[in-house]
């Protein structure tokens, strides 16, 4: 692998690390670690050594996301869960994405979805009715969002115990 520093090397140090939620990695040759401060040696010590003494020197972090209509950063909003503009759905796209999906089980919406009242059900729309509740119940579990999981389960237990 050739350095990213130099463009001419072979790279043997590799960096990897997360700002803001964001992977990123640095694959450098030893000068180019070097310059960017990375002095380190087989072991490592064992005291004294830190990542905050190397990032300062590793060049700028990539920039907070921030919306380009109101001017809110990402950092803010979790913070406060509040958004600034419609425009911060585009802006936050990519954080917003799995907090979304983790939220309401899906990134498109499906409607509203009522609970099936038991009283008013016929035996036979009962029966699909716990049939649809237990396949999407499987893939709430198959994504891991067990809070779904969770509601759905209940709602099947309400269908069945119901007379």
């Amino acid at each position: 692998m050739v350095c990213e520093g130099c463009g001419k090397n072979e790279a043997s140090v590799f960096f990897k690390g997360l700002v803001n939620g964001k992977a990123f990695q640095w694959n450098l040759c030893p000068a180019c670690a070097q310059e960017k401060g990375m002095e380190i040696s087989w072991p490592l010590p064992s005291a004294g050594f830190s990542i905050a003494h190397i990032m300062p020197r590793l060049g700028e972090a990539p920039q907070e996301a921030k919306c380009s209509a109101c001017g809110l950063k990402y950092s803010k909003f979790q913070q406060t869960t509040l958004l600034g503009c419609s425009q911060c759905y585009q802006s936050f796209a990519p954080q917003l994405a799995p907090l979304i999906k983790r939220i309401h089980g899906s990134l498109q919406h499906q409607g509203k979805r009522s609970p099936v009242q038991p009283s008013r059900t016929a035996p036979k729309d009962k029966k699909n009715s716990i049939k649809q509740l237990r396949q999407e119940l499987e893939k709430a579990v198959r994504d891991e969002n067990f809070e779904l999981a969770a509601q759905l389960r209940d709602q099947i237990r309400e269908l069945e115990n119901a007379a």
